[in-house]
């Protein structure tokens, strides 16, 4: 979802699976809505964990931060996720996996302000079932540009709120993103304690063409814990909830609660290898988005 750590929204998935679903028979496009809805499982730009201490406490996935850094530092990232799954096509029961590569980097012309991209060059659908065999597609996907900008800071600087805009570029190949130009703008307030960081990040995504569904809302928060200099853990909650085309000239309300921990290891001074593990915990409707997905990146900061 477009918002506050720059990612992308879920209509992306909802037409990449509109794709791989047309070579299936049946009435498997029933599946769609509630395929589609899953959020983009990775994030890139304003999230990354950049230099020592408190900016190597950022959460990976979901949650913004309000935190800022120095003024000309920079970041750049590389993400890969993978997303299995089953989907019902009438009476036979399919394998589903869903994968994305996502590219990002920000730079930050002040200390108040952060400037970013989100970029992905590649999403793959496959589905195989017994009888149907296996069928795969795969294309480009949206970009996104983001500014953050610190609103409040407390005198010690621990606790630090920003707001964040954001436009979602439709740049991806039919199919594979969004129809229109996506607008974002949300919020994010962190605390750092001394190994310790909490976060928490509110916004929303706006379509302005009506086939890419309606206003999405994501609300997130994650909790960062340094064990050491080197290696930190993250734990995230995130909830989604928007309204998006059924593939029956109708709409459906979805809402989804997703659960993710993961780990940060820096290597060197510069990069920071991300794993994460990401659940679905709850769903507004009988099929959820997935059970499980894999993400793992690299980050590089100077």
């Amino acid at each position: 979802m477009i918002g506050t750590h720059g990612s992308l929204s879920p209509h992306a998935v909802t037409a990449a699976c509109l794709v791989a679903l047309a070579v299936i028979p049946g009435d498997a496009n029933g599946q769609v809505g509630a395929i589609g809805a899953a959020p983009m499982v990775v994030a890139s730009g304003e999230s990354l964990g950049v230099g020592t201490g408190a900016h190597a406490l950022q959460p990976p996935i979901w949650t913004g931060s309000g935190m800022q850094v120095g003024a000309g530092q920079w970041a750049g990232s590389a993400t890969v996720a993978s997303t299995p799954g089953t989907v019902q096509l009438g009476p036979v029961e399919a394998g589903f996996n869903y994968d994305q590569f996502v590219i990002g980097a920000f730079y930050a012309p002040s200390d108040r302000s952060t400037l970013g991209f989100s970029m992905f060059p590649y999403i793959g659908i496959g589905l195989e079932a017994t009888g149907l065999g296996r069928k795969e597609t795969s294309g480009r996907g949206d970009a996104a540009v983001f500014g953050k900008y610190q609103l409040w800071r407390s005198g010690n600087g621990k606790t630090r709120v920003s707001g964040v805009g954001s436009i979602q570029l439709p740049i991806g190949e039919s199919g594979y993103g969004a129809n229109g130009t996506v607008i974002g703008l949300g919020g994010a307030v962190s605390h750092q304690l001394e190994r310790l960081s909490l976060h928490g990040s509110l916004s929303v995504a706006v379509p302005t063409d009506d086939q890419d569904g309606e206003t999405a809302m994501n609300v997130s928060a994650a909790a960062v814990y340094g064990v050491s200099p080197r290696v930190a853990l993250a734990l995230e909650l995130n909830r989604e909830s928007t309204s998006l085309a059924d593939g029956f000239g109708g709409t459906v309300d979805l809402a989804y609660v997703h659960l993710a921990p993961g780990t940060r290891f820096r290597i060197g001074n510069s990069l920071i290898l991300t794993t994460s593990l990401l659940t679905t915990l709850s769903s507004s409707v009988d099929v959820k988005p997935f059970d499980y997905a894999f993400a793992l990146g690299l980050e590089l900061a100077r």
